[in-house]
Formats: C-alpha cells, structure tokens, sequence
C-alpha cells in the first residue's frame, strides 16, 4: 500500500508541477500520442508482462500467465498494434459490421478477440473470486492490482469521455491538452503500480525462502 500511495502521490505531484509551470506547447509535447509519457508506459507494460512471464514459468500459476498476457496486450495496444495490420481496428465492432476491411482481416480479428475472451473468462471464472476475497481483506498484492486496475480505468473514462458524455464535449475540446496529459499520466501510474504487483511477489517470495 506504501508503493502505491507512493506513486499516486507521485502522480499528482507531477501533474500539479506541470500546469502550474509549463506552457500550453510543453503540456501537448507531453501527453500527445507516440509521446514520451506514453512509450514510457508501452515500454513499462512490456517490462510487467516480461516479469510476470518469468514468475509463471517459475510457479507454474495460471493467474500469472494470465496478468502477463493482459499486460502485453495492454502494451501492444498502447503501441497502436490494434490497427497497425489491418484497415481499422480490429477491436471496433463497425470493423466486423461494414465494408472497412477485408474478410481475411475480419477472420483475423476475430480470432484475436476469441483468444482475449477466452483468457478473460478464464480469469473471472477462476480467479476474480479469490482477488476480490485478499481486497477485502487488504491484502498488499490485490490491493495494487486494485488501485493499478482503478487509474487505468479512470484514464480510460478521460479518454471516452466526449462519446461517455456528449454535453461535456465542448470542454474536452477547449482541455484536450490538459486531458491528454492526465488521461496519460494515470495510464503510467498504472504501470507502475502493476510493477509493484511484481516487486511484492518476489519481495514475499525471498521473506518466504529466509523462513
């Protein structure tokens, strides 16, 4: 809970320095796409996803193998990979529906989607039961995954928010800047705190090895 309060705060810090001191022009450089807060944090979700690999190999656990493929489909996403080899992208429902795309492409996709529903099947059936149990009971691991899960989440809502909210348009228009910046910023947070994730298994399983 201490990392993950610790990089929240961190978050806000960074974010307060940031409209307080830089200019319009630095504040767009910084949470524009392709910028350096994001390839931070495509290369942050690489990072996890290759740790969590490595512990699912070690501990043979299903629930790791699982973290480290959601994590690298998080990194590919934030890489744009999702319409990189195709005509549009493959996670919109109007690629299936209309003409966009060929139907190789479609066939494709779909078979990615197929993958990524079944892995998240198997997550919430076998495992969302226990995470939700060690959150309740504050457990450190689950609660990171919480609060990791949470601000990317609310990035995410940033970044919908003119589709989520059409009345509130105008003013994402006249913020974009702003709103990329902290849509960005928390999606960076996130990973971090979903390295922690992986620092506290290897910091829990040394204590468990001294014993």
């Amino acid at each position: 809970m201490i990392y993950t309060s610790a990089i929240f705060m961190s978050a806000m810090v960074f974010l307060s320095v940031a409209f307080l001191c830089l200019d319009e022009q630095n504040i767009r450089l910084l949470g524009a796409e392709n910028g350096a807060i994001e390839n931070a944090t495509a290369a942050g979700f690489a990072l996890v996803a290759a740790i969590a690999f490595i512990v699912a190999l070690k501990t043979r656990a299903e629930a790791w193998g699982l973290f480290s493929f959601f994590m690298a489909l998080a990194c590919l996403r934030e890489m744009d990979m999702h319409r990189a080899f195709t005509s549009d992208s493959f996670l919109k429902l109007r690629f299936y529906s209309g003409d966009v795309a060929p139907m190789g492409e479609k066939v494709a996709g779909s078979l990615v989607i197929v993958l990524i529903a079944a892995c998240a099947y198997r997550l919430i059936r076998y495992h969302f039961k226990g995470w939700i149990a060690d959150v309740l009971k504050f457990e450190e691991t689950a609660l990171a995954v919480f609060l990791a899960v949470g601000s990317l989440g609310f990035a995410k809502i940033l970044d919908s928010l003119k589709r989520l909210a059409p009345s509130l348009k105008e003013f994402h228009q006249e913020n974009s800047y702003s709103m990329s910046l902290v849509e960005e910023t928390f999606e960076l947070a996130a990973v971090c705190m979903f390295l922690c994730v992986c620092l506290l298994w290897f910091k829990t399983n040394r204590s468990s090895h001294r014993e």
